[in-house]
This record gives structure tokens, sequence and C-alpha cells, in this order.
């Protein structure tokens, strides 16, 4: 629940955010500040990050939400001690990820016309192309050509 007072200092934080980044006005981009100040509990830090996303700026959270699930599924290739499963899970990742690239350059577009800041979400990207590389050396002992 956000009170009056919380909604007050949250206006200063904003326009302090905003100045951070040398600025004179709010951007949408700076509303994820709040979720360093809304949050009772530690942990619904991430909830509420995303929920301010959701609403400020929609490509961006699709884009994390892309990279946690890519980040998942290498994490259960790595951790597979069956290599007949390792290699069908990385198989199934192959054809996976030539689409998720193609979203993710999609997505980065899309932010980048709006003018958008999307550099640690290109860092993003390239550590899902480093990680499919990882796996088709670790997996297949190949290079990775998506």
């Amino acid at each position: 629940i956000i009170t009056d007072r919380t909604y007050r200092r949250s206006i200063r934080l904003l326009q302090a955010e905003a100045w951070y980044h040398e600025r004179d006005h709010v951007t949408e981009e700076d509303f994820e500040i709040l979720q360093h100040a809304w949050w009772d509990d530690p942990k619904e830090t991430r909830t509420l990050h995303s929920r301010i996303l959701e609403t400020t700026n929609p490509e961006k959270q699709e884009l994390i939400d892309i990279f946690n699930e890519s980040m998942q599924s290498f994490k259960d290739i790595h951790d597979e001690q069956d290599i007949g499963k390792q290699m069908e899970k990385a198989s199934e990742l192959r054809k996976k990820m030539g689409k998720t690239l193609k979203r993710i350059d999609v997505l980065l577009r899309e932010m980048k016309a709006k003018g958008k800041e999307v550099a640690d979400l290109e860092e993003m990207k390239s550590k899902i192309q480093m990680e499919i590389a990882e796996v088709y050396k670790r997996v297949f002992n190949m290079s990775s050509d998506i």
C-alpha cells in the first residue's frame, strides 16, 4: 500500500533519478528506481520490479522474462547427468533459441525506435548467445551457428 508520504517521497526520488541521468524530466525508465522504495519485505523487490516494468516498459519486462527462462534452460542442460537427455535438451534448445533471438531483436528494435535505453538488454542477449555457444561446445563438441 502506497501512503501519501510514500507517494511524495516517490516523486522526489523520481526527480532525483532523472537528475542523476542528466535529464530535467522524468521518463518511464526512471520508475524502475521505485522497486527499491516500495517494498515491505526484500523478497518483494523482484515482483515489484516486474509490475513496474509491465506498466512502464513491457518490452523490457518481456526481454527479462526471456533472459530468465533461457538461463534456466541452460542450467537444466548443464545439470543433466544423462548424456542422452542432455543432447535431447540441447537439440530442443537449438530450435527454441533461434526463435528467441529473433524475438529479442524485434524487441530491441522497438525499444530503440522509442528512444529507450537498451545497453543492459543487449548485454543480456550477448550472455544468451555465449551460453548457447557453451552448451553446443560442451554437449556436441561443436560451435553454434544460431
